[in-house]
């Protein structure tokens, strides 16, 4: 027979133990689907055989004699089967997977090459070359290691001729294992070995990290480290402007015990963690709360590699609602019976988002006011001279719950702003006048009554008590003048 046997992608050919001994295929095999070979196999002599599906070699042996075979999917050889390249050349190429727990003899292929997957095993298990084993720079061998036994708990590759090495070892944990440093499994036997791997990759990179130790007859796959652990972290809650401080607990199995260096990978601003202990401390400031800020830890080894672990947590920080605050008003503050005195509260309130602010007065003249914008305004009668009205005023914000500031203070009536007396004296006249100490007076002039304009005489007055007075050369006056007083400052 010739020409090609072609199974489809979505096709299944099976090839089943009978009567009249082995089952042969007298055609090139083109396998792109399911191919489950359980009995003996010959495949066509000389022809160039590939598969790019899976077949799968679960008993007997399936023997290859000349020609090539190429695989470019998954080969599957089972514990009680073997796959014979007699004469024929093996490429197992870089989408290459030869698997299993059976046999793969190569002893009298006429040429093999692997820049492939070679994965020993289903899940745990070992896999047998019979000749020499190649592994060229794309090539990967492919570890799976649940335990310390192998074949039932780590992967094996058993090689009786010389094992040609180069390309990749991968490790994967498996069954929840997790050896510690030093621990050693036996991986690769050979009677001989030309090369090394070029690397070891560790499937958990964050978790272990291998080397390969080599021997005369066979190779162990080393833990070179395993990484901390961090131990879950709570998440917490903090007020805001309060002190945080927590520790996370980290161990490792390695030993001799390994420093840890600690780290934020993820923090808000103002976190802080000690490299050495680990202890984080942060005090949330105002614009921080209420939020919920995101953590995450990491604590790294001083191992060989170095590795790390990391874990997460929140931090909620609560609103915390701070008083306004009221300045200092000045207390016993004087002022002139029928003049106006006016206060600015201007509270402050340091919460953010910024609450809203709402003044009152309680406390004051009945005719005192107060604005929304917290201005308190009393204009004293001329009848509260010699009197002292008590003011107490409040501010209150919106937050939950409420906060509030209050001050008191009092405000002195003195006499109404007014011209006590005018004396010659010499070539000189004196004005005297009602003050209060510190405030600042200014004369103003004009000529007749009633006045359409007044003009300041030069000079501002500072007074020094109860009574202030300016004098003024008489040769300065036009004669008949007037003569106002008026507070100018303070």
């Amino acid at each position: 027979t010739t020409g090609t046997l072609l199974n489809a992608a979505d096709g299944v050919l099976r090839v089943l133990q009978g009567t009249g001994g082995g089952r042969v295929i007298n055609a090139e095999l083109d396998n792109r689907g399911t191919l489950e070979v359980a009995a003996n196999l010959e495949l066509l002599a000389g022809a160039n055989h590939r598969n790019s599906g899976l077949m799968e070699v679960t008993a007997g042996t399936t023997t290859v004699s000349a020609g090539s075979f190429s695989n470019q999917g998954e080969t599957r050889v089972m514990a009680a089967a073997t796959l014979v390249l007699s004469g024929a050349a093996l490429a197992n190429s870089a989408t290459g997977l030869l698997s299993g727990t059976g046999t793969l003899d190569l002893s009298a292929a006429s040429a093999a090459t692997n820049v492939g997957v070679v994965a020993p095993g289903v899940s745990s298990g070992t896999l047998r070359v019979t000749g020499d084993y190649p592994q060229s720079a794309g090539g990967r061998l492919q570890l799976e290691i649940g335990g310390f036994t192998p074949t039932t708990q780590y992967d094996r590759l058993m090689v009786s001729g010389q094992a040609l090495l180069g390309g990749l070892v991968r490790a994967t944990l498996v069954n929840g294992f997790l050896p510690k440093k030093d621990d050693a499994f036996t991986v690769l036997t050979y009677a001989s070995r030309n090369g090394s791997f070029a690397a070891v990759q560790s499937a958990e990179p964050e978790r272990i990290a291998w080397r390969m130790q080599y021997g005369a007859t066979s190779a162990q796959l080393i833990v070179a480290n395993t990484a901390p652990t961090l131990a879950a972290i709570a998440n917490q809650t903090v007020n805001e402007e309060t002190v945080l401080s927590l520790t996370p607990t980290a161990t490792d199995q390695d030993l001799p015990p390994q420093t840890f260096t600690y780290s934020l990978t993820t923090a808000p601003a103002g976190m802080t963690i000690n490299p050495s202990s680990g202890l984080i401390t942060w005090t949330p400031a105002e614009a921080q709360g209420p939020g919920v800020h995101n953590v995450t830890v990491r604590v790294t080894d001083n191992g060989t590699p170095a590795l790390g672990h990391t874990t997460s947590f929140s931090v909620t920080v609560n609103e915390v609602n701070l008083a306004p605050v009221l300045p200092a008003l000045p207390d016993a503050t004087m002022i002139h019976a029928g003049t106006t005195f006016t206060a600015n509260l201007s509270a402050t309130d340091s919460d953010l988002p910024a609450n809203t602010l709402t003044y009152s007065l309680p406390t004051g003249p009945s005719d005192a006011t107060l604005s929304p914008a917290g201005v308190v305004s009393w204009s004293a009668p001329v009848t509260a001279a010699g009197t002292v009205a008590d003011f107490t005023v409040g501010v209150t914000d919106n937050g939950l719950p409420t906060a509030s500031d209050n001050r008191s203070f009092q405000v002195q009536v003195t006499g109404r702003l007014e011209i006590l007396s005018s004396a010659q004296t010499g070539a000189q006249l004196e004005v005297t006048w009602r003050a209060i100490p510190g405030r600042i007076y200014r004369l103003i002039a004009s000529d007749t009554l009633p006045a359409t304009e007044w003009t300041p005489v030069p000079g501002d007055i500072e007074a020094t008590g109860a009574t202030a007075t300016k004098t003024i050369p008489i040769g300065a006056l036009a004669g008949g003048n007037y003569f106002r007083v008026e507070l100018v400052g303070e």
